[in-house]
């Protein structure tokens, strides 16, 4: 599945949400971490511009803070997804539950941008292994125009 261009929402797809929760860049400082949390009064920190290149693979970025969605350098287990100034690619693979897709860094096929274990407020984002058939795993795209 592949998606235009354009401003999207990134909502968790997990049916045991208790309200939804939206990928989230609340400090657009280089390094600062993404998190998920529930609509926002700033709704610019929950809004990213999805470009999709020829080769079929993706940037996320805000344009509030001018930072793309990324983690810097190889993909491996447990690393932050963070703001950086310089674009991160990406692939979007369908999951293969009622709806979403996994976000997969290019070059760790078997690595997806899920929630950190680490217990903290707000969760933190960071590669972590895929799942199989784990609907909360899964990201819906929401379009905004």
């Amino acid at each position: 599945m592949s998606l235009p261009t354009g401003t999207y929402v990134i909502q968790r797809s997990s049916f045991q949400a208790q309200e939804p929760l939206f990928i989230t860049l609340p400090d657009g400082r280089e390094g600062a971490p993404a998190t998920v949390l529930p609509p926002r009064d700033n709704p610019e920190e929950q809004e990213w511009e999805i470009k999709r290149s020829s080769d079929g693979r993706y940037t996320i970025g805000n344009n509030k803070a001018e930072k793309y969605l990324g983690f810097g350098g190889n993909p491996e287990f447990n690393k932050r997804i963070v703001a950086t100034g310089k674009p991160q690619e990406w692939e979007f693979r369908p999951f293969n539950g009622p709806f979403g897709l996994l976000l997969v860094p290019v070059d760790g096929p078997k690595l997806v941008v899920d929630v950190a274990p680490a217990t903290v407020y707000p969760p933190l984002l960071a590669l972590m292994p895929l799942r199989e058939g784990d609907d909360r795993q899964a990201w819906q795209f929401i379009r905004r125009n």
